[in-house]
């Protein structure tokens, strides 16, 4: 599977391999994807994907954004994960069959064990969702194609 298949380019636009990126889900059918992917130095949708691996992640969530939901009662986008994104681990995730035994595959099912979710009408903060406590950061964060995010290992800032 080729950077290309992963991320589908956005107005000619397409992130690259250990590219600074913040990824939030899309809220609407507007986009078959379940992800966007911005570059947040320019602030523009730089393409979309349905499964994604980000590495050293900080999780932000908008206050004046989440404020703005709970008084209006409608979804915008406001919370989001800014890590670098890794297509070779995307590959290897994609590309893993369980049932063969391979190490690698071990190593797979161990990030993909742990969510991180966020509900603006929970929580002002992202929360692991086995937990329920406040994530901040992660080690690598595996965006899946159910639309959930699946981490490695968690860190605070405590």
């Amino acid at each position: 599977m080729t950077n290309e298949e992963i991320v589908k380019s956005y107005k000619g636009r397409r992130p690259g391999e250990g590219q600074r990126v913040r990824v939030y889900r899309n809220l609407g059918n507007a986009v078959p994807e379940k992800f966007s992917i911005l570059d947040p130095k320019t602030g523009l949708v730089i393409g979309h994907a349905d499964e994604i691996v980000l590495n050293d992640v900080l999780f932000t969530v908008s206050d004046a954004g989440r404020e703005r939901v709970l008084e209006e009662g409608q979804k915008n986008v406001h919370a989001f994960a800014t890590g670098h994104i890794d297509f070779a681990a995307t590959r290897l995730i994609l590309d893993c069959d369980p049932d063969s035994g391979d190490r690698c595959c071990d190593r797979i099912r161990y990030l993909t064990s742990a969510g991180v979710s966020y509900n603006p009408y929970s929580a002002g903060h992202f929360v692991g969702t086995y937990t329920g406590e406040k994530v901040e950061r992660a080690q690598a964060v595996f965006f899946a194609d159910d639309g959930k995010g699946y981490v490695g290992s968690l860190k605070n800032k405590n």
